[in-house]
């Protein structure tokens, strides 16, 4: 894909390939793969901050042209996993310690498209449309 280089931020292809860049490469034979880790955090007014759990992210990113006016689809391999903040080990279920209700963790495995992800449409790696 032709990428534009001149940076114009009213320009609407050079925003969408920016956006592309940070996304991706531009070359769709190439994948980007992307980790990170952190915390999720629980916040009421006159409370404290309380650490909710932990998580660990991978994705896998292509972008691939969608059309001759140059629109871009990115392809995404997504993976979530929920952890228990302290020892940073994976959880099945999880405490809510604002109600003390003690819930099932489920962990995040999508398959998607920008495409699919603009209408509010996914496909988990079962193959079912969510």
């Amino acid at each position: 894909m032709k990428f534009e280089t001149e940076i114009n931020f009213k320009s609407n292809i050079w925003n969408r390939d920016a956006w592309a860049r940070i996304q991706a490469d531009l070359n769709s034979e190439k994948e980007s793969i992307c980790y990170t880790t952190g915390t999720i955090l629980g916040v009421r007014p006159g409370q404290a901050v309380k650490e909710l759990c932990g998580f660990e992210t991978f994705l896998c990113t292509r972008l691939m042209p969608a059309a001759e006016d140059g629109s871009i689809r990115r392809l995404n391999k997504e993976v979530i996993f929920y952890t228990d903040p302290r020892s940073g080990q994976m959880i099945d279920e999880w405490t809510n310690p604002y109600t003390e209700e003690v819930v099932d963790v489920i962990h995040v495995c999508l398959l998607y498209t920008s495409d699919a992800a603009d209408e509010g449409l996914g496909v988990d790696l079962g193959g079912r449309r969510i």
